[in-house]
């Protein structure tokens, strides 16, 4: 489930291929769709294919003549990059059925569009896409759901254990009755190119971050709203591990923390793991950290949970931030300023009220929640 992209895509046909991606990539089976009665090729002419390709549709599909109305060519392929993983296939429509909540039966949802991928990299079994666009699963789902909006809260776990399985509701219920929530609102990328991946995401408006209860006042504030490009601002994507910070403000964040911290600076572990600020605590049993906090739009905040975080790392005795700096990993000056990643999202219940266009979320033992 990925918040950061739209296209939901599974494995499909006993072609498909996945280079460098895990031993469970296809755990779950591939689609085969000769197997199926209700499928159907996405045309040049279908709606799905102006949706996935926007105004680039028509010189795409060659062989249509500048007329899409009655074309019969097959929508052309698509190809998706995640960070550093991709996709690609053809567009399909199904029919979901989706179940009903007195477990008896379910709904019949046809022209569902949905990504049959040929080859991957660096991929899971599949994703379904949950944001913004119009082809993503909340966006399809629509009226059959209720209400528009969905939940989930991720239960913590450590890197060393096994996956484990999180909450997620859809529709009216996602609303929950009995805890209150703090909000913040989404935000519309305006000056985003047309048909950019910028459309997808879901923007919230970061003020400011505190490390132990001070405020970091030397924040690059123009990184927080959006350039004349659209670039810049601050997204929340299910789909990223650890948040991610522009360079120029992780450096600000790791400074923060430096000098509130007293422990040894590990080095050696950080060249080792990729992470941009570790501590030796070798032989301590009480380690104490300073707190940090989101500080957003509309006067929330979210504290986390030290968890969220910093890891201990056992076999370097240290811990590490697990929020890391772009360098290296996205293009400079394009796109987010900052990524809310799962990582720092866990044990929080979090409400995407598409309806009422705002984030909602409070801190929560996902665990035991139901």
């Amino acid at each position: 489930m990925d918040t950061g992209s739209d296209l939901v895509w599974v494995p499909c046909t006993r072609n498909y291929s996945c280079i460098n991606c895990p031993e469970d990539s296809a755990s779950n089976g591939v689609f085969l769709p000769r197997m199926s009665s209700s499928l159907h090729l996405v045309t040049c002419a279908d709606s799905n294919c102006k949706t996935l390709y926007g105004n680039n549709t028509e010189l795409l599909c060659q062989s249509c003549a500048g007329s899409l109305k009655n074309c019969s060519e097959t929508c052309p392929p698509y190809g998706i990059q995640y960070g550093r993983g991709s996709t690609a296939g053809l567009l399909l429509t199904e029919t979901l059925n989706l179940p009903l909540e007195n477990g008896e039966g379910a709904r019949a949802i046809t022209h569902f569009a949905v990504g049959c991928s040929i080859v991957s990299s660096q991929q899971p079994s599949g994703i379904a896409g949950f944001g913004r666009g119009a082809l993503s699963m909340p966006s399809q789902l629509g009226e059959h759901i209720g209400k528009d909006r969905f939940a989930y809260c991720l239960q913590s776990h450590r890197f060393d254990e096994e996956n484990k399985k999180s909450l997620m509701v859809l529709g009216d219920k996602a609303l929950p009755n009995n805890i209150p929530l703090n909000y913040t609102p989404f935000l519309t990328n305006s000056r985003a190119p047309p048909s950019s991946q910028y459309g997808v995401y879901y923007y919230i408006g970061l003020r400011g971050v505190s490390i132990g209860g001070k405020r970091l006042k030397q924040l690059p504030s123009k990184l927080l709203r959006f350039d004349t490009k659209g670039n810049g601002g601050t997204i929340i994507d299910s789909g990223t591990t650890f948040t991610v910070f522009s360079d120029e403000i992780f450096k600000h964040i790791a400074a923060g923390f430096a000098s509130q911290i007293g422990y040894r600076r590990a080095g050696e572990v950080e060249d080792k793991t990729g992470m941009g600020l570790c501590y030796d605590v070798t032989g301590l049993e009480n380690i104490v950290l300073p707190e940090f906090a989101f500080h957003f739009k509309g006067g929330s905040d979210m504290v986390l949970p030290v968890a969220n975080y910093f890891s201990y790392f056992s076999s370097f005795d240290s811990i590490c931030l697990t929020m890391i700096s772009s360098r290296g990993l996205l293009e400079v000056d394009s796109g987010p300023a900052v990524i809310l990643g799962n990582d720092q999202q866990q044990d929080f219940y979090l409400l995407y009220d598409r309806e009422k266009n705002r984030l909602g979320f409070t801190q929560q033992t996902c665990k035991t929640f139901r």
